[in-house]
Formats: C-alpha cells, structure tokens, sequence
C-alpha cells in the first residue's frame, strides 16, 4: 500500500480514506491545513490513481490499513474518516477492531 503523508512530526495521526474513483489528492487541500497539528496519512486504496495494484475486494483493503497501522503506529491512531469506498472500508476496519482509533468520520458508506 502507497500512503501520502503530511505533518509527520506531528503526535496525533489522522487517516483519511478516499472514496471510489478517487486518491489521496481528494484530501490533499485539507491536509495541508491539518498538517500544522496533525499527522495525516492519506494510503492510496488498491485499483486507484497513483496506487501499486488492482482493487480486490474491501476486506483485503481493510486487512492491508490494520496492518500497517499495527506495524506502524502501535495499533491505534486518533481518528480514521472515510467517504464512500473509503467508509465502507472503515467500517470493515471497525467491525475487526473496534479500538484502532479513537474517532471515527463516517461519510456516505
């Protein structure tokens, strides 16, 4: 999984997941403003712009963010926001782990 990143000096992590036919550049306006107290991590969902491999299925997408938050970040980040595919897949992510952040956006799943 390719991931964006803004802010990386930055405590709180902040993830946010784009929806179908979109990337990352979806959020990058935001981040760029959330970078100055956050750090934001934007991955690239499999099938789309910029990413490195075919879209196969949510569950796959969901397993691939809970492990790289689980080898990254100790398991938990502040926040995950999704819109559309990428709330889908959050949810996905939450039915698994519950407590892999503290927050959750949840847009049009």
């Amino acid at each position: 999984m390719i991931v964006k990143e803004y802010g990386k000096s930055n405590k709180d992590i902040i993830m946010l997941l784009h929806g179908g036919g979109l990337s990352w550049w979806n959020y990058e306006e935001v981040s760029e403003i959330l970078k100055s107290n956050y750090h934001v991590i934007l991955p690239i969902l499999d099938g789309h712009s910029g990413s490195d491999r075919d879209f196969t299925s949510i569950e796959s997408n969901a397993n691939e963010i809970i492990e790289y938050i689980d080898n990254n970040y100790n398991g938990n980040v502040k926040l995950i926001g999704g819109l559309s595919l990428g709330a889908q897949i959050l949810l996905d992510i939450l039915s698994k782990r519950d407590n892999i952040c503290e927050y959750t956006i949840i847009e049009s799943a």
